[in-house]
């Protein structure tokens, strides 16, 4: 019966240090899974920052843009005035 015993308590043992061993690696996994989840928030708030930076300097370029536009019909409105003066 002492074997029976031994046995038993060996198997319990064993059953508690796998499971100290399971959830050591859980624990850890969960950790490092944190870990990522914050890079990735981390990543999305850069994403969002370079997206505004780039609507911002789109919104820029199509001012001056728009601004070019206008001053070069104007200047077209200019050519067409001189060469009905001029004739041509």
């Amino acid at each position: 019966m002492k074997n029976g015993l031994k046995d038993t308590t060996a198997i319990i043992i064993a059953t508690i240090i796998s499971l100290i061993a399971i959830i050591s690696f859980t624990g850890a996994f969960y950790s490092k899974l944190a870990i990522l989840e914050t890079e990735v928030v981390n990543i999305n708030k850069e994403i969002i920052s370079i997206k505004v930076m780039l609507d911002n300097e789109y919104k820029d370029i199509k001012k001056i843009l728009s601004n070019y536009d206008t001053e070069i019909k104007s200047i077209n409105n200019r050519l067409v005035k001189i060469e009905h003066k001029v004739g041509i």
